[in-house]
């Protein structure tokens, strides 16, 4: 069901008032840094009880030319926390992850790439747990952990680099910074995760994606022995899309077969795919109407309460100049958020806030803003919208057959509660509402609340501010 309506001066005795709500799908907070930063949610840090950022930034000069560095902010607050700056020449941070607990001291640790080796460093007081060091002939790498590929109890490596003339991956011990495998032989190793157990053995596997091979891409799934560890493969072709693998991540089961799955990007399609992790088959498709969609993509937790994991993507935006980013529903696919202005690369930053749903974070070129999760997100079709026009917003996830009340929260920073219309959930569990945007309102900034009964918050609320031109 759509509702039409204008922007109206009714009574708001329903819904307003002294209604106390977390205030979901917010900006949290935002941090400005080099344009190529690096960021990972790392855990809970600081033991303040709440999730934490870790930031790379290879081109910072504080400690030298080169230098680099890579530091902690907290999720609460987005104060630095601890840093870490490298020596002339180190290029600390060319890349970051977290790592589970290795030290076993409660907190999680954190893994990042200089110019020479790739370390782990303890959350606690950043010593030095595991070094690995790279091939003297790399021209680069990256790092990815958060899984158990040998079966020891300790978070493993899952290190990438490239030479002038391939690209290849290797996985370590974290335990010792031992080699486990090789992965080798990439024209162009786009895209490298730990993805969990797939096959059931006990020990996490690895996916490696291959934007440029022939066949539209290709996308490997195996062990973190090496490449003749193979539990299965697929191309581009086998889907109907280009780039196959432009960014990769694990997730949990969303089919319930028992196995967890992989969200795969494909960005010159513009499509990210889910599939099975069992045999690769396609669970569903999510699209977006821009360009490079699929370059990033992220399961960023559930974000919304509904016990699946949601996915955040991002869209490089390579023939606009501009990026973007849009939240989708892991358990039925349906958009439910797509963060205002450019953000091309996006991360699962964990509960930042201690109010049971899982965050996410954009990084927009250096510019990182961490945005809530919430019960009910609500979302414009466009902006900015020209005055004269209609806008679209929609509020979701919620019960079908319970209701949302939609208001006008705040005009150009004057706040105000004007309920506009209140209508049920239809049965994909969305509220579809169309406002004529008046004349008068133009070069104005004007925001729209939208409440709702949550299957597990008494009452939800999501929030969308919209330029008017």
């Amino acid at each position: 069901m759509i509702g039409r309506t204008k922007f109206l001066r009714l009574p708001t005795a329903i819904f307003c008032g002294a209604v106390a709500t977390a205030t979901g799908q917010d900006i949290h907070w935002e941090w400005q840094g080099d344009p190529q930063l690096k960021l990972a949610g790392v855990g809970d840090v600081n033991n303040d009880g709440y999730a934490d950022i870790a930031i790379a930034e290879s081109n910072h000069s504080g400690g030298g030319i080169d230098a680099g560095r890579y530091l902690v902010l907290s999720g609460l607050t987005g104060k630095k926390i601890r840093e870490k700056t490298g020596r002339p020449g180190q290029k600390l941070g060319r890349a970051i992850s977290r790592v589970g607990d290795l030290n076993f001291d409660g907190r999680m640790d954190i893994a990042v790439t200089d110019s020479t080796h790739v370390k782990v460093y303890s959350g606690t007081n950043q010593a030095t747990l595991v070094s690995v060091a790279l091939p003297s002939v790399s021209l680069g790498g990256g790092v990815s952990s958060d899984g158990d590929l040998d079966g020891d109890g300790f978070d493993d490596l899952l290190v990438s680099w490239f030479t002038e003339y391939e690209f290849t991956a290797r996985t370590f011990s974290g335990r010792n910074g031992q080699p486990i495998g090789e992965h080798f032989g990439y024209v162009f190793l786009s895209a490298q995760a730990i993805v969990g157990d797939v096959n059931g053995d006990g020990r996490d596997d690895v996916a490696i994606g291959s934007t440029f091979e022939d066949s539209g891409g290709f996308l490997f799934l195996g062990s973190g022995e090496g490449n003749e560890d193979q539990i299965w493969s697929t191309v581009g072709d086998d889907y109907g899309v280009r780039t196959l693998g432009s960014d990769i991540e694990g997730i949990e089961d969303l089919n319930g077969d028992g196995v967890c799955d992989i969200v795969v990007g494909c960005e010159l399609s513009q499509r990210v795919l889910v599939v099975s992790g069992q045999d690769g088959s396609e669970l569903f498709s999510l699209t977006n109407n821009a360009h490079g969609f699929g370059s990033t993509v992220s399961n960023v937790g559930d974000v919304d309460g509904d016990g699946f994991s949601d996915i955040l993507a991002g869209n490089s935006g390579i023939y606009e100049g501009k990026g973007g980013a849009k939240l989708f529903s892991g358990r039925t696919g349906i958009p439910l958020y797509e963060p205002q202005g450019p953000g091309p690369v996006v991360e699962r930053v964990g509960d930042v806030n201690g109010d049971g749903l899982n965050d996410f974070a954009v990084n927009s070129f250096g510019q990182i803003r961490v945005y809530l999760g919430s019960p009910i997100f609500l979302d414009a079709d466009e902006s900015p919208i020209a005055a004269g026009e209609t806008l679209t917003l929609r509020t979701g996830l919620g019960t079908t057959g319970n209701r949302a009340a939609l208001f006008l929260v705040g005009i150009d920073g004057v706040p105000m509660s004007f309920l506009l219309n209140i209508q049920q959930f239809d049965a994909s569990g969305q509220v579809t509402q169309e406002l004529f945007v008046p004349p008068v309102l133009s070069g104005s900034t004007v925001s729209f609340r939208s409440f709702a009964v949550g299957s597990n918050h008494p009452i939800a609320t999501g929030v969308e501010t919209i330029t008017i031109n």
